[in-house]
């Protein structure tokens, strides 16, 4: 069947140059978004000359008054990071009431207006989308929007906090099976209403493609970066989290219309002390639940401004890797410390613990009952641990001579050559821990006993698969039995 939709085109008097814009090309060592047709790529940002001391404009819309200190907080820290920079702020932003009148005009996608919209009506999979129209002769930006999923962000989270809530009061009068259950069946559902839509193409006489910002992935922005088993921070109660949460995705976003991307090795530089600002280098980076409600603007965002907006050469060329550098299996050359699925400054260590909590709830270990997890509940996790240990299993020498925060920890190789042998042998131990055994005894009757058994030698084929897959061999079977290799026919 045909589709019928409606285009509109706003347009803004401007003039095509401006004088004072010196266009700047990319560098190693910082990320862009970069001019899609110009023969010489230049890097996207705003001038600002243009807008001088008053900032760029941005029209806020439709955002609950409890929140908007928290996105009043995101502008004020890049203002606050430009402005010792720079000596100016970049940003001047305004709410706007919900009965003015310039709500129907102020339109997100109308070029005249830089409008950050809590969207009322939430059909998109991402929680966030920050693009931006710049000229593409000389780099220079002149319009951004950022749109939230509110709603949807709202209804996700507080379902999590009143579920957390539940299952913890659970398990403190006795009752953690049905605590099990409770966080998996929230996780179940939550993964379905997160399924990605289907990505679209529009062409325009067959040879030039419509550009539909909302299907870009380097600049949509999930809801949660996983929906994974992970219950409430300790401690942290629903308002704390949710402003740390917005602050967060407001300020990635407004990165997006500054001009920066995606930055997937900020967590190398965390310091992991549990403080605003200690989980990444940068606020461009993704994070996890447990991570994600304390980033800030960080080191990295300061040097890649000061390239982006003064033409000062970065002075970390290892700080930074985006989209399209992330690790894939056997592709030569790509790092497991480049992932928007990692946390914290030891990558590594952070895939093994993922590792060990997937066992844990596949086994329910430490509980009599049979576990309520599954596999398929887990599917996503599970393939997160396993695809971040196969990184550094599966790394080639030149590849892992790059790495940054593995080596020169207790108990690992001294170099690049030892690396795959001991992930190897490290994620061998976690799937044929002895301890396991102990874990099927300790079930309170046959049937437990042989879901476990069967839920860990499901486990460990799954393992066995996605290394070879990948290329390495983890030399067991689904009892842990040593395989021999197979020797050579001769004819």
């Amino acid at each position: 069947p045909d589709t019928t939709f409606t285009v509109r085109w706003y347009l803004r008097s401007s003039a095509v140059f401006d004088s004072a814009f010196i266009s700047r090309p990319q560098t190693v060592g910082v990320g862009f978004f970069t001019t899609d047709t110009a023969a010489n790529v230049k890097i996207k940002r705003w001038s600002m000359a243009r807008f001088g001391d008053a900032g760029v404009k941005y029209y806020v819309k439709h955002v609950p008054t409890e929140w908007q200190p928290a996105f009043a907080s995101a502008f004020d820290q890049w203002n606050e990071t430009f402005q010792q920079s720079f000596g100016r702020k970049i940003f001047d932003y305004e709410f706007v009431p919900e009965n003015d009148a310039r709500n129907a005009l102020l339109v997100p996608g109308d070029i005249r207006y830089n409008i950050v919209e809590w969207d009322l009506v939430n059909k998109a999979t991402y929680g966030g989308l920050g693009p931006s129209e710049g000229n593409n002769y000389t780099g220079e930006i002149i319009n951004a929007n950022v749109l939230i999923q509110g709603p949807t962000v709202m209804k996700l989270y507080t379902s999590w906090y009143k579920v957390s809530e539940t299952a913890a009061n659970l398990r403190a009068i006795g009752k953690s099976e049905e605590a099990a259950v409770l966080l998996r069946d929230f996780m179940k559902a939550s993964d379905a209403k997160l399924e990605p839509t289907q990505l679209h193409r529009l062409t325009l006489n067959k040879t030039k493609n419509f550009v539909i910002r909302a299907e870009q992935p380097e600049l949509a922005d999930p809801h949660t970066q996983r929906n994974d088993f992970e219950e409430v921070p300790q401690g942290v109660d629903f308002k704390t989290y949710m402003n740390g949460y917005f602050h967060d995705m407001l300020t990635h976003e407004l990165g997006h219309n500054l001009g920066l991307r995606h930055n997937f090795r900020g967590n190398m530089g965390a310091k992991d002390t549990g403080e605003k600002g200690s989980t990444s280098r940068s606020i461009m980076e993704y994070l996890g639940r447990r991570y994600r409600y304390l980033d800030q603007v960080g080191e990295y965002d300061v040097m890649a401004i000061q390239y982006g907006y003064a033409g000062t050469a970065p002075t970390h060329l290892d700080w930074f890797c985006t989209d399209e550098d992330k690790w894939a299996p056997k592709t030569p050359g790509s790092s497991p410390e480049c992932s928007s699925d990692d946390a914290t400054s030891d990558p590594y260590s952070f895939f093994e613990f993922r590792l060990a909590r997937t066992i844990d709830y596949l086994t329910a270990r430490g509980e009599s009952y049979a576990p309520v997890w599954t596999q398929e509940n887990m599917k996503r996790e599970l393939n997160v641990a396993l695809n971040g240990l196969l990184g550094y299993a599966s790394i080639d020498v030149p590849a892992a001579e790059k790495i940054t925060n593995f080596f020169g920890k207790s108990g690992r190789p001294a170099d690049a050559k030892g690396m795959s042998t001991f992930v190897v042998a490290r994620v061998k131990q976690q799937l044929c821990d002895p301890n396991l055994e102990m874990v099927i005894a300790g079930k309170y009757d046959p049937a437990a006993k042989a879901l476990t058994l069967k839920q860990i030698q499901g486990l460990r084929e799954t393992a066995v698969k996605a290394f070879a897959d990948g290329g390495v061999d983890l030399g067991i079977d689904i009892n842990c039995a040593p395989l021999q290799p197979v020797a050579a026919s001769h004819i």
